[in-house]
């Protein structure tokens, strides 16, 4: 198993940082050398995953993979205004979109 030394991550705990080893002595060994510049480093098994999946939390290393947020659809103002006015249901809405689409064309999933 590889070993890592950890000497600086970032806010939100995303390792920045690091040097891996062999042995869980070697990885100690790189700690100590930089404690005075970084005074937090530590040791660790590497836990898997890719680096940026790593993060350092109370002196423990965590494979806590990052998930980028869905991107928003983008909100349709007329749509939004005519179905808050009542002049349309949301599945009318849709409907007529359907309808009015080209053959062949699917429909974009909508977010829940």
């Amino acid at each position: 198993m590889q070993h890592l030394a950890i000497v600086a991550w970032d806010a939100e705990g995303r390792v920045a940082k690091y040097q891996d080893y062999a042995t869980a002595a070697e990885a100690a060994a790189h700690v100590a050398r930089a404690a005075q510049a970084f005074p937090q480093a530590f040791a660790a098994e590497d836990p898997g995953g890719g680096f940026r999946d790593w993060r350092a939390v109370d002196g423990a290393l965590t494979l806590d993979p990052v998930v980028d947020p869905p991107e928003e659809v983008p909100a349709d103002p007329l749509a939004e205004l005519l179905i808050e006015k009542g002049a349309f249901t949301l599945q009318e809405w849709e409907a007529k979109l359907a309808s009015s689409r080209p053959a062949g064309v699917a429909a974009p999933e909508r977010m829940t």
